[in-house]
């Protein structure tokens, strides 16, 4: 097996560095590996199945000194660095809400209003909740008040 072969489908700047210092060295991933006092495999499998997904800090700074550059070389954020998704494979993910909204159109109907509406509604209905919590006390004392004493009126209703 050459120093350099990769099963693992990745792009990480991280693993890309490793495997180019190491092609330039006299090390071996399993006699690196040794050298950082894990066992034989933990690079190989580092570079080829994507475990562990990010070095350890003590790991990255063996590198460092043993291949050269800095322990930022040999860091990553545990994501390949992997081409992004397709504008229209982004777009498949939204389809079923997209269909809804044509359907709607097709109707007569309005979805972005109707969308704009009812979170207009959801936010008034929070408002609501939270001022009747905020007066919460004072509601309470003036609805006592009333029960022990009546309305001022009382005596002028009609009904």
């Amino acid at each position: 097996m050459s120093k350099a072969s990769t099963t693992f489908e990745s792009n990480s700047l991280a693993r890309k560095n490793l495997l180019y210092r190491l092609k330039k060295s006299e090390w071996t991933l399993k006699s690196l590996s040794g050298e950082l006092g894990r066992n034989e495999t933990y690079l190989s499998q580092y570079i080829q199945r994507g475990t562990p997904k990010i070095l350890p800090e003590d790991v990255r700074s063996t590198l460092a000194r043993l291949l050269g550059g800095s322990s930022h070389d040999y860091q990553d954020n545990g994501r390949p660095n992997a081409p992004r998704k397709s504008l229209r494979e982004d777009v498949a993910a939204f389809t079923p809400a997209l269909n809804i909204a044509k359907e709607a159109r097709d109707l007569g109907l309005d979805p972005e209003a109707i969308a704009a509406k009812a979170v207009e509604d959801a936010v008034k209905r929070k408002r609501i909740e939270a001022w009747n919590e905020e007066n919460r006390d004072a509601i309470e004392s003036w609805n006592a008040h009333y029960r022990k004493h009546g309305l001022w009126n009382e005596k002028y209703r009609q009904f």
